[in-house]
């Protein structure tokens, strides 16, 4: 069980997105800080020659996104996975929920500690921690509306709904198609693609795997789907730091819940081996 508490920043609001052509993903895929607490004054005393010993109380940002990301009641695969890493080595966490943007800018102004998820290599003066969970970007349809897809460019072909900013997360080849789709829509609120889809005011879904069948349960739909996993690779997520040391004993703490089972209690209580 986690023991971190949550603190809420902000009211999601719902955009629709007619045609977005080249949106950067970052903006919607680095989520869940932790806020760093001020460094000791010997540890600032030495700042050149070590690198500073962390304070053991942190705070972690994120944005809500079920399964990974939930506000109420405090969990999801992201924040459990990180959030038990962390407190296998001694820290107490806070979680924070902020805007997705908003939580990039605390952490390099060094206001929180870690942000989660992330898909992102290193940036400067932040640390990328250990993969702790693979994302699965899958295409949905319904089976009463079959499509025909071998490759990104047969996305041309059909009307697609996905989420804020993927025409920045999967390349040219993808913005290419969606550019020649009879209709694209990019939205913020993930739960209403499935509403579009059932609705077949879309032919097609992009989603997250475990995002879709999420609120897709949640909603109580019962319309038989199709899912394409092969059009696109699985994703690492990662949490990012701002302190080197921080980052270090999550990797550790990670693989410690791994060895403990903690690590799969978490997967098997969101149904995901």
């Amino acid at each position: 069980m986690i023991l971190a508490t949550v603190v809420s920043e902000y009211a999601d609001r719902v955009h629709y997105y007619p045609r977005v052509e080249n949106v950067s993903v970052k903006s919607f895929l680095l989520a869940l800080l932790l806020s760093f607490v001020a460094i000791s004054s010997s540890a600032q005393a030495n700042a050149d020659l070590t690198i500073p010993k962390p304070n053991k109380s942190l705070i972690l940002a994120t944005s809500e996104g079920p399964p990974y990301m939930i506000r109420d009641p405090l969990g999801g695969l992201d924040i459990e996975t990180v959030v038990s890493s962390l407190e296998q080595q001694g820290y107490q966490v806070q979680v924070q929920f902020m805007s997705l943007h908003r939580a990039m800018a605390e952490l390099q102004m060094k206001r929180v500690d870690v942000i989660v998820p992330s898909f992102a290599p290193d940036q400067a003066d932040l640390y990328t921690g250990d993969p702790h969970i693979l994302y699965h970007p899958t295409l949905f349809s319904l089976k009463s509306n079959p499509v025909t897809l071998t490759s990104i460019d047969d996305l041309k072909h059909y009307r697609l709904a996905t989420f804020q900013g993927a025409g920045g997360y999967f390349g040219s080849a993808f913005i290419q198609a969606c550019e020649q789709a009879p209709e694209y829509y990019e939205h913020r609120d993930m739960s209403r693609l499935i509403d579009l889809l059932i609705n077949q005011r879309t032919d097609l879904v992009l989603l997250d795997r475990r995002i879709f069948h999420y609120f897709y349960q949640q909603a109580g739909f019962k319309k038989a789907i199709s899912e394409y996993h092969h059009i696109f690779n699985d994703v690492p997520a990662m949490p990012v730091f701002n302190n080197p040391a921080i980052r270090d004993d999550y990797n550790q703490g990670l693989k410690d819940i791994k060895k403990l089972g903690i690590y799969q209690q978490i997967m098997d209580k969101y149904g995901h081996q």
